[in-house]
């Protein structure tokens, strides 16, 4: 299996250097690359020379290769100008970059009545393209809200016409085929609708009147969902 580094990431190449006559320090030890770049070319590239240690040991570091399997060699000449080769391939790829996500509608501090429509807007891109994207809309009160996909443009939207009323802070994901996340948040108010208050308890004082006792009508009970309060108005029919 051939090794995969980053394109950015240090690759580190350890040879080791053995002559009969010469001491190691005096050997040189060179590197170069070869590789086919994107239109099938081999090119050549010289890396450099590196000291060799009492041990015998050398090392290469090197990055910033260019994306290619790459054929790393180091030649070893001696003093008399005799030369020993080896090599050791490597892979060099691009790293998977993280998806990026916008919202632009709603925008931040946007006040919604309850049960209107509250339409979602987000741009998304990745190095892929957003189309490979898996889209998920998330709230704070009310979890997930949807996740149709990104168009071919990036634009992402969702409608949504029942979210809870409180502060809500509504987040996008977007997910890459490598599990790579982005992700946006929008904060906003949904309104409570004024709604009407419980019924109440109503009975008659006395409880078993005769036609000549004077009559009480007691309402009790009710109570107002936004907190307000609740008044009555009493009317008698015969």
């Amino acid at each position: 299996t051939i090794p995969e580094y980053a394109i950015d990431e240090l690759i580190e190449v350890v040879a080791s250097v053995d002559d009969s006559f010469d001491a190691p320090q005096a050997v040189q030890v060179t590197w170069s690359t070869s590789y086919l770049d994107d239109d099938g070319v081999q090119q050549e590239l010289d890396l450099g020379p590196t000291g060799v240690g009492e041990d015998g040991r050398t090392t290469l570091v090197t990055s910033n290769l260019a994306v290619a399997v790459h054929t790393i060699r180091a030649t070893a000449t001696d003093t008399d100008g005799l030369q020993a080769s080896d090599y050791v391939n490597v892979s060099v790829i691009e790293m998977d970059e993280i998806p990026d996500v916008e919202i632009g509608s709603p925008e931040d501090g946007d006040v919604f009545p309850e049960g209107d429509d509250v339409n979602f807007l987000a741009v998304a891109s990745d190095d892929h393209g957003p189309s490979t994207l898996t889209v998920a809309w998330h709230s704070n009160l009310d979890g997930f809200l949807g996740g149709d996909p990104a168009a071919p443009n990036g634009m992402i939207t969702l409608v949504v016409d029942d979210l809870s009323p409180g502060d809500q802070e509504v987040t996008v994901w977007v997910t890459d085929e490598a599990g790579n996340s982005g992700s946006d948040m929008v904060a906003f108010v949904v309104e409570a609708t004024n709604q009407p208050p419980t019924d109440p308890v109503v009975y008659i004082i006395p409880a078993g009147p005769l036609t000549d006792d004077d009559l009480a009508c007691v309402a009790d009970g009710s109570v107002d969902p936004e907190g307000g309060v609740v008044t009555f108005e009493f009317a008698w029919d015969q």
